[in-house]
């Protein structure tokens, strides 16, 4: 009975966040949609703690709560969940996860997490077993425990900005390696209860939002026959209210999904590039493995393709950027190639009430485009390249005009 009654209360205080955080737009707030258009907004600071590794700023995440916004990101070295203001750029908070003790988290990597409130996070260890911690990291629950009907304990869910909490279930991606396994499976969502006991359910089906997607699965099996491996396809995925938006860095589409069902699909690209296919983006990266050789190298075809969707915290806009394509980089000799870059990129703005898109060429050798990105209601923060000061984090705003 004890335990009941504390599920029900932490239950109770989640539910309250949601109710605060879960607004449908309905209105344009009056936008002229017919002006739709993007703008430099000019710079906005991080100031970054001192153990943060300025050049690394790995898988942020931009929570909104209380009219507030916050990106935090997991330091690795601190093992703690780092909180800033966007609003000021400080530090807020530092959830300092416990290595020992009856606070105790142990992960092998990095672990993935989302904020629910400031005082609620979700925290997933990579061993099936997900944590929800208040802003001191002190565990309130714990879900891993195996019933007896459990029977997908070969699924393991991954969190990030594209989790929620709807009051009953925790939703997440189904975990898939950039390379390796776990490999992309028929199913790319899940979600399970607030409950000790963990049983996974699946949801949202892969070939509802990937085209081709059993072809590609084809073409993986007969490429790999020989040794090598071949990279899983991203999903992209963002939510706002009861919507999940769905798609993949080789669609020009996004579909969306509500309680796992796709109930709308509409175009959100640029018909002018030449883009890859889905079979081809899996060469981004082929690894050969064979006795006596071990090499990686990129044999993608070098057309456009997208990096990470975005939606900003009031729901009103999608935000996604689309890179031209890519030349080689060759060393000093010129017979070696050893990297890749951009021939340029654009940021597409879909207003998701009419879906208008609107975009804006951005300047790709002043701004860092494929990481350390992240949008909040000015729009989207690109971090400025060639920062000398290590004590801070410069990002250049790009966003639909009249959102401030």
């Amino acid at each position: 009975m004890k335990n009941k009654l504390y599920y029900g209360t932490i239950l109770f205080l989640l539910l309250s966040a949601c109710n605060q955080n879960k607004k449908v737009h309905t209105e344009k707030d009056g936008r002229d949609i017919s002006l739709l258009q993007i703008e430099d907004k000019g710079l906005d600071t991080i100031f970054l703690d001192k153990t943060e590794d300025f050049e690394n700023l790995a898988l942020l995440q931009l929570t909104k709560y209380d009219d507030g916004e916050y990106l935090s990101h997991f330091n690795r070295i601190t093992r703690s969940i780092n909180i800033y203001s966007l609003e000021s750029g400080k530090l807020i908070n530092k959830v300092v996860l416990a290595s020992e003790g009856p606070n105790q988290i142990i992960f092998p990597i990095t672990p993935t997490y989302f904020i629910h409130s400031l005082d609620s996070i979700f925290i997933d260890s990579y061993f099936n077993t997900y944590y929800l911690v208040n802003n001191r990291a002190e565990i309130l629950n714990t879900i891993g425990k195996r019933s007896e009907s459990y029977t997908n304990s070969e699924l393991s869910v991954s969190f990030g900005e594209f989790s929620f909490f709807d009051g009953t279930n925790i939703h997440g991606n189904i975990r898939v390696a950039f390379y390796g396994t776990p490999k992309e499976t028929d199913y790319a969502r899940a979600n399970f209860k607030l409950q000790e006991e963990l049983e996974i359910s699946k949801s949202v089906k892969s070939e509802d939002f990937i085209d081709g997607f059993q072809e590609a699965l084809t073409y993986r099996k007969n490429e790999e026959k020989g040794g090598e491996e071949l990279i899983n396809l991203p999903r992209y995925f963002v939510h706002y209210a009861d919507n999940l938006y769905a798609t993949t860095p080789v669609s020009d589409s996004i579909r969306v999904f509500e309680n796992g069902k796709l109930v709308e699909s509409f175009y959100a690209g640029i018909p002018d590039f030449d883009k890859v296919t889905h079979t081809e983006y899996l060469n981004f990266l082929r690894v050969v493995r064979k006795p006596g050789e071990m090499r990686a190298k990129n044999e993608m075809k070098r057309s456009a393709y997208y990096f990470e969707t975005f939606i900003d915290p009031d729901g009103q806009f999608i935000y996604r950027v689309l890179a031209h394509g890519t030349h080689a980089v060759f060393n000093e000799a010129g017979d070696r190639e050893i990297g890749f870059e951009l021939n340029g990129a654009t940021l597409l703005a879909i207003d998701i009430d009419t879906k208008k898109i609107t975009t804006l060429e951005l300047p790709v050798k002043e701004i860092l485009v494929e990481r350390q990105v992240f949008a909040g209601k000015k729009g989207v923060y690109f971090k400025v390249k060639n920062q000398q000061n290590e004590d801070q984090a410069l990002y250049r705003i790009f966003g639909v005009k009249g959102q401030k």
